[in-house]
């Protein structure tokens, strides 16, 4: 239809390595004794074609990922502020920082021409082209770039379920209207 082609020319169009982000967070023992971070940026640069700019969170000691990728990798650690929470759940100190992805990326003057964020668990691989996956995405989803401040953050239907249930291990925000005050993650 010519609304699926208008969207998917539109996230033709805004797909750019240079104005995107891969978010990646990698806390406690599990994550960051394991080759997980390693795999998934492998998987992105060799199969998924992405050269472009990721950016990892960690509590990792700087040494454990030292000189183990290029220069487009970013390694940051969490603020001490936002480690403390009064949750019970432990695992919730962790997920809780898919709330502040785009927070992290505004620290990252680097990144100041990033329009879209795109975060993945570091559980996920890529098989194919990552911009065959966001086309695909963007098409189906008539996900779309624009100027009208209305948030947008993308989650995906979690496969697994028979009915819908989104899942969070990859999601999609558009970093100009989720940034700005009172809206989506701000």
């Amino acid at each position: 239809s010519s609304g699926s082609r208008e969207a998917h020319e539109l996230l033709a169009e805004t797909y750019d390595e240079k104005k995107s982000v891969i978010f990646l967070i990698a806390f406690g023992e599990r994550a960051t004794s394991t080759t997980y971070v390693e795999r998934t940026i492998m998987s992105l640069r060799r199969r998924g074609e992405y050269q472009g700019r990721v950016l990892l969170l960690t509590d990792a000691p700087d040494e454990r990922y030292d000189g183990l990728f290029d220069a487009n990798v970013i390694i940051m650690h969490p603020k001490e502020e936002h480690l403390k929470t009064d949750f019970d759940f432990p695992a919730m100190t962790v997920k809780r920082f898919k709330t502040y992805i785009i927070d992290y990326v505004d620290m990252v003057p680097e990144l100041d021409a990033v329009e879209w964020i795109y975060y993945v668990d570091i559980d996920i691989l890529f098989g194919a082209p990552f911009r065959d996956l966001i086309q695909k995405l963007g098409e189906e989803n008539k996900i779309q770039g624009d100027n009208n401040f209305s948030s947008k953050l993308y989650f995906f239907k979690n496969s697994f379920v028979d009915q819908y249930v989104a899942q969070s291990g990859f999601m999609i925000a558009q970093r100009k209207t989720s940034n700005t005050a009172n809206h989506c993650l701000r």
